[in-house]
Parts: structure tokens; sequence; C-alpha cells
């Protein structure tokens, strides 16, 4: 904090580059409060999905401990900040809440700390709004300075009261003489047709977010979480005097730099002047001019980011350089890295998990000296063995890799190009229709080597096709979704991540490509499932499957379990019975659950007044109670010792009123007096519990909230909604709970989230091309407080056995296209691991210098964390 301040006072912004999971949210908080305490305005600009987590967990947990301090210990200053408010900013329709009362503006004068999703800016599909209050404000706003003479038809737009109040708070704001450019911007817009197409028109939309700049206000402080995300027109950030007129803006900015550039920092805000934070564990991820973005984040002059852009290529370049370890080689290495430790040292700060305590004695204790993180361990390749795999699934394999060597180099697609990877990867290669070589997907009539190419690539595809005919489950389906539950990359997968949970682990995987996930998550659950019916153990039927379903029925075939003819046609009365007999077992926790339901829900016979309609809350009760039941029962754990008051209906208790607080992100009813207030804080959650009961509903009988038990293994992917995914965040983070498999969809869940107390194994089932991904992807589980910390701590108290780690397990396919992903990552790993970790080498090509080389190279360090302050 002392070096942040101290660099702030030189510096227009700082970037945090701490290692995941090493704090970089709290140092942000700190300094946030500080500039409340002073006064101050700040805003969060912080990825989507991730504001509730912020604002609760991050921002709440700070400020509960300073409402904690007796008051002997607090500073004056403090008093400003135990209860201050917060406002979110996740749409355009945010800037207008309709609480009932008359809205602030600008939003930045309505509490210290203003959350801003990366995502917020103006409506998306501008042209396809049919809703006036989705576009109309510039265009009512002209109307309202103009007397509308310019702007026929601005006077009859339909628009919320909210927004009114908003125009005529513009209106006001742009008579000032210091508004006077904006005004005339207005005036000269070319908005004569009131419609939403008009918006897009690139000046217009600039104007657009002009106006909703001033509506958002000024602020003192600008944090911007996971800073490498959304890079595309970070070079446009309006510093150094290059201000962005009403002029062209550049059209493939991405949102998160439009709402920097054009809504935050637009011409005359005092935020220009703003200081910046700027967070992210990885600012450069795959070659060494990414850092050029990050900087630009950082609010520098032009001139010094391109200096330092420079002095980070130069020394990539002299990493790569280093072959044979010549004098002249290690020379100019040393001399690059020296460079670059001095141009960064004063923008960058960075810890590393190498420095931590508990790191540090796991390194003692294991010998494991010399590496950035010697608590991780990076397993060999779960590989495929060709000879392993039957003539059929080898003839798919090998001709989707012809199929893409095929395609290379003429206009086809995108499919077909990356056959090979995705066969590897394990997901479906082509559309239903017949496709054949006149098909436009070949690029049409071409001549020359590329007809070559094209006859070649509808050979080839022919050829897979007619091997794919062997992949059906013997109902007569053959589509992809379905045969890949027996791809030999799932198939790999199951068994690998079935050998970690068998040893009581919960396992963090992450995908690309959300059909073979899926299917990857329906034969976990199926098998776990089947194995439970074989031993005859009281069990419900996970979510999503019936007695009657076909992939139930082939996997009973499978030869682990290989269910004879007499169990298969039994099956259907067996599940139903072992389903009641589980159901039965848990009549105590089923009524514990109800009335936990009840008073969150605010139901009629609850402890408190009932202030809701009774109209459809009966069935809503029902359905959160079965599902908060599926969500508690694990295993085969019954009744048993399960009495009202014991420790053990307490622990279930809190657990159940944790995953209810999950599913919506509504202030806590006790503590709300007014009784419009509670109503309205009831309805909303009761919308919210609709929502994620419509997700969780069983699509094998269409019934929502059925007694089901909760799946062994969960999805995390882009559809699921916020309420759900913070659920299944919550309860993988419980030991005790399903599900003990999480499979997140990389782009979803690598960053941001916090997924470690109860899992360290990450399975990277599709190896993300991004080694800074990569990176992200471990630290959801390496984090403080993590599962691994207290295995560690566990672990020095008795020393037996290997000590604990954070296990990294990947999968492949041998002499598929996953050998050349494999490479590509691991070279562009070195220019992270040398930039940011300060590893020159990885250790398999420094052992193979001489050994004064591997010394020399041993004494360069980089190293950003900053140096104790005295006192």
């Amino acid at each position: 904090m002392a070096w942040i301040a101290d660099r702030l006072q030189e510096r227009p912004g700082v970037l945090v580059a701490d290692e995941v999971g090493l704090g970089k949210t709290r140092l942000a908080i700190a300094l946030a409060v500080c500039v409340a305490s002073c006064g101050g305005r700040v805003a969060f600009m912080v990825p989507p999905g991730l504001i509730a987590q912020w604002r609760e967990d991050e921002l709440g947990a700070f400020l509960k401990q300073f409402d904690a301090l007796p008051s002997s210990r607090r500073l004056p200053w403090m008093e400003a900040v135990v209860s201050p408010g917060c406002t979110e900013l996740k749409t355009y329709r945010d800037l207008f809440p309709r609480d009932g009362g008359k809205a602030v503006f600008p939003v930045s004068a309505r509490a210290p700390f203003v959350f801003i999703s990366h995502r917020f800016g103006v409506p998306l599909r501008l042209g396809g709004q049919s809703r006036d209050e989705r576009w109309g404000l510039p265009f009512a706003l002209k109307g309202r300075i103009f007397d509308g003479r310019t702007v026929s038809g601005a006077h009859n737009l339909d628009l919320s009261n909210e927004q009114k109040g908003a125009i005529d708070w513009l209106a006001r704001r742009l008579s000032l003489q210091k508004n006077a450019k904006l005004k005339a911007r207005l005036k000269e817009a070319d908005l004569g047709v009131v419609a939403g197409q008009s918006l897009k028109i690139p000046e217009n939309e600039l104007l657009f977010q002009h106006l909703i700049g001033k509506l958002v206000g000024d602020f003192d402080l600008i944090v911007i979480d996971e800073a490498h995300k959304n890079r595309r027109g970070a070079e446009l950030a309006d510093v150094a005097g290059r201000a962005t007129n009403g002029g062209m803006r550049d059209a493939m900015s991405s949102r998160m730099s439009a709402c920097l550039n054009h809504i935050l920092l637009r011409p005359g805000a005092s935020t220009k002047s703003a200081k910046r934070l700027v967070m992210t564990a990885t600012p450069m991820e795959m070659d060494a001019g990414q850092w050029s973005a990050i900087l630009h984040r950082v609010g520098l002059e032009s001139g010094e980011i391109k200096r330092l852009s420079q002095v980070a290529m130069t020394f990539s370049d002299a990493v790569a350089g280093l072959t044979v370890g010549s004098t002249s080689q290690v020379s100019a290495l040393k001399a690059a890295a020296e460079g670059f430790q001095l141009a960064y040292a004063n923008v960058v700060t960075r810890r590393l998990w190498r420095d931590h305590p508990d790191v540090q004695r796991f390194s003692e204790a294991t010998g494991r000296t010399g590496l950035a993180h010697p608590h991780r361990r990076f397993l060999d390749p779960h590989t495929v063995r060709l000879a392993e795999l039957d003539q059929p699934q080898r003839e798919l394999l090998a001709h989707a890799e012809c199929l893409a060597v095929a395609s290379r180099g003429i206009e086809t697609e995108q499919a077909l190009k990356t056959a090979g990877a995705r066969s590897s990867q394990g997901l479906p290669l082509w559309s239903e229709k017949a496709i054949d070589a006149d098909d436009p997907a070949f690029g049409g009539e071409l001549s020359g080597s590329s007809a070559a190419k094209q006859k070649r690539q509808a050979y080839w595809l022919q050829r897979l096709r007619h091997a794919d005919v062997h992949h059906e489950d013997g109902t007569g389906r053959e589509k992809a979704a379905i045969s890949l539950q027996w791809h030999p990359r799932i198939k790999a997968a199951v068994e690998l991540i079935e050998a970690l949970t068998g040893s009581h682990e919960k396992v963090l995987v992450f995908g690309e490509f959300l059909e073979p996930m899926r299917a990857l998550n329906r034969a976990l659950n199926i098998r776990h499932y089947l194995r439970h019916v074989l031993d005859g153990q009281p069990i419900a039927l996970p979510t999503g499957l019936h007695p009657e379903d076909p992939d139930i029925r082939r996997w009973m075939k499978d030869e682990e379990f290989d269910f004879s003819d007499d169990k298969i046609a039994e099956f259907p009365q067996v599940s139903l019975k072992l389903s009641e007999k589980y159901h039965q077992g848990r009549v105590q926790l089923l009524h514990l659950c109800r009335e936990e339901v009840r008073v969150f829900l605010g139901a009629p016979d609850s402890d408190r007044e009932a202030v809701l309609d009774d109209a459809g809350l009966e069935g809503d009760v029902q359905g959160l109670t079965n599902w908060l039941v599926q969500c508690l029962i694990v295993g085969s754990d019954a009744d048993a010792g399960f009495t009202p008051g014991s420790v053990r209906a307490l622990l279930v208790r809190e657990r159940a009123r944790a995953l209810l607080a999950a599913v919506c992100d509504a202030d806590p009813t006790e503590f709300i007096d007014d009784a419009d207030a509670l109503s309205d804080a009831l309805s909303s959650r009761r919308k919210a519990v609709q929502r994620h009961l419509a997700e969780e509903a069983d699509p094998s009988d269409g019934k929502v909230g059925s007694f089901r038990i909760s799946p062994f293994s969960q999805l995390l992917y882009g559809d699921t909604k916020p309420g759900t995914r913070r659920v299944r965040q919550r309860a993988f983070n419980d030991a005790a709970m399903h599900p003990k498999v999480l499979i997140g969809q990389a782009a979803v869940a690598s960053e941001g989230l916090n997924l470690h107390q109860a899992c360290r194994n990450v399975v990277l089932f599709h190896l993300d091309w991004n080694p800074g991904r990569i990176e992200q992807q471990i630290g959801r589980v390496d984090r403080q407080g993590s599962h691994w910390m207290n295995a560690f701590a566990e672990w020095t108290l008795k020393r037996e056995g290997e000590a604990p780690t954070i296990d990294i397990h990947t999968l492949s396919i041998e002499g598929s296209y996953d050998a050349l992903r494999t490479a590509v990552v691991r070279e562009r790993a070195k220019v992270l691991r040398s930039q940011l970790f300060g590893e020159i080498l990885p250790p398999e090509a420094l052992s193979q210098l001489p050994a004064n080389v591997r010394d020399e190279i041993g004494q360069i360090k980089i190293d950003f964390t900053p140096q104790r302050v005295p006192g």
C-alpha cells in the first residue's frame, strides 16, 4: 500500500500484477476505502457476473471488519466508510433505477463506490431495439433543448419517468458554458430520423456514449479488474492530449475499452485526471507485445508506453535467442533482463507465490527449490494410446486429421479446417446436412492447386463420415452429441476424474467446446448413479435422467458394470424402489429445508407477517425445497442422528441459508422494517427463485424441483444464470456437498471465481492455446485460504506420506493435433514465465546448458515485489 501511494503521487496509475489468488482485490478495496474516507469517488470496472462477489465478499467483508472494531481502536476517518452506499451499472438500463424515488444524477453522486461491468455502455443491437427507452435519450434530449424543431417526433417517444428526469438534468447541465462543445455536437448531430438505427452511425454512437458518461459522472479513482481482457481498442485511451473528438471511433474496440475511453474518460471529464489502479495477474499472455494495451489502461504517456514496450520485446528476444549459452547470448540476456527490471519497477508491483510463507515452508520440506510454484505438480498427460483403440475409432481420428490437412490454404468452413483439433478434443465435426464437392463450403469453383485441395478435402470428408457410422448407441441414434460419451478422449477423462474423486477429492475441469463438456458431464453422472445401483444403495435419479434413458442402458453394458439382461429389464422398478427408499430416509431433512424456504420466501406460516400474494407461492416453496434437499444430500447420508437442535441440524441449516442467499442478490429481509420495502424485496426474491428453478427444471420429466439427488457433476457455462452460478460455486466450495466435479467453460470460469476451498485438482480437458488463461485456470484453486493450504498444514503435523500438492492434469490422444497444441503452448509459456515469474528458462531447457551458464542465468532476478517500508 505504501508503494502504491508513493507511485500514484508521481504517476497517473499503477499495475498490480500479483499472481492469481494473492489478494489483488483486497489491495484495491483498501485503496478505495482510503479514497472514500477523504470524500473521493471510486469506480470499479469488473467483469460481468463478478460484481456481487466484489461487493459482498470483498468490500462487504472489509467494511464489516471496520464495523466490528471497538470504539477505542477506530480512527475518525473510518466512520465515513463503515456503511457506504454502492451503485451497480451492469447495463444501460441500470442508469435509471425504478425504486419509486427520484433518481439522482450523476450516478457518482449517489454513493462513494460505483461498480461498472466491463460490458456496460450503449444498449446492444441498437438497430434492432423496438422499445423507445433503449435508444431514445439523445433524440429526446435534442428535442428538449432545441424545442423539437430539428428532431421531429422526439416529444412522442415513450420514455420512463426516470429517463425523463435524466433528460431534464442533462438539459440543465448542457446549458453551462463548460459543456458548450457537447451541446454544439448534439445540435449538429444527424438525429433527424427518430430510430435506434441512427445511433449506429459512429459519430452518433460516440455522442451517445459521452451523454451516458455525463449521467455516470466523475471519479477520483478507477479500479480496473482483469485488465488483460478485451484488449481491443485499449490504445485509444484518451491520454497525453490525444483527445477523442466527435469524429470517428475504432469500430474494433471492445465494450470495455469503449466504456473506459468514451464514457469514463470522455472529453471534458475530470475523471481524465483520476488515478488508476489496474489489476491483472497476466498483463501479457501470448507475447511481449501485449504489454502495450495494459500500459495504455494504466494511463501512461504514449512515449513512455512505446519505450516500455520495446524493453519488454528486447527481453523476450534475448530469452528466445538463448540457444547454446554462448558468452554473447548470456551477456545479451543479462543486459535485457536488467533493463526490463529497471524499466518496469516503477509501474508494476507483483507478488509471487514462491514468496508466500506456506509455499516457502513447502519448498524447504520437500527440497523443491528455485521454482516459481514448487507446490504445483504438472503431471504427465493422461494419454490415449492408438494401440488401445479399436479399428473404427482409429479410422475416425485419422480421417479427421487428414481432413484438416487437406482443408488448409483454401476458403472453407472452420469446422473442416480444424477437424483434427476438434476430433482430438472430442467435438462434433459437421452439420446434419449432406455436403459434397459442389457445396459452397468448399469455396466454389477454383482452379489449379485449390481445385486439387478441394477434391482431397471432399474425399477425406466422405471417408470420415463413412467411419462415423460405427458410432451409434444401439437405438439407431447416431448424432454426435450422443456418441461423444464414448469418444476415446471423454472415456479417458472419465477414467481420470473418477480416479481422483475416488480419493475423496473434488475436481475442477476446464473445457472449451460445449458439446464434449456436456457429454463428459452426462457420462460422469450416469456412471456415478449406476455404481450405487449395482451395489444396491438407496439413491435418487440424478437431475436430467429417467429410468428408460437409452444412455443409461448403453452404459449398463459397459464392461465395468456389465448388467445382465435380467437386471436391465427390471431396472425401472429397481430404480423407483431405490429412489423411494432414499426419499423416506430423509424426511427430517425435507422438513428442515421446507422451514428455511418458507422463511426465505416470506410464506404465511413463517414467523413473520405475510406480505406476498399467496398465488403460486406454494409451488415455489415446494420446488425450492426439493432443490435445496437435493443439494444437501450426498451419497448415502440419511437422517440417522438428525434431530431438531442437534449439531448436525444446525450445520445443515447454515448450509441451507447460504445456498438460498446465493440464489438471489436481494437485501436480507431481517434488516428491512418498512412493510412496502419488505414486500418489494420479497417480490424480487421470488422472481430470482423462479428464474433459478426454471433453469434447474428436470428436462427428463418436465417438472420443476423434482426430488432428485444433485448431480455428482455439474456444468458452468455461458448460459448458466448468475444465481445458479453463485449456487454452484458455493456448493463446490463445500467439501460435504455435491457437485464433486465442476466442469467450467474456459471463457466463463477461468477468471474471477473462487473455487479453492475444497479442491486442489485441475483437469485441463481442453488445453487452452493461451498460457495466461491456463495460469488463471490453475489460480481458481491456488488462492489464499485454499484447500491445499489446509491440507499442507495438516501434513506438517504428522509428515506422513507425500506432501500434498496442487495437481494439474491434461489429456492427449497419441499422434493427434494435441501434440502440436502442447508444443505451441509450451513455447508461449517460456515468454510468460520469464517476464512474470522470473523463470528465465524452463527446467528442462536449463538442464541442457553447461553448469557455468546455468549459474549465471540463476543469478538473474526479475522481481517486482515492493520493498518493505520501515515503520
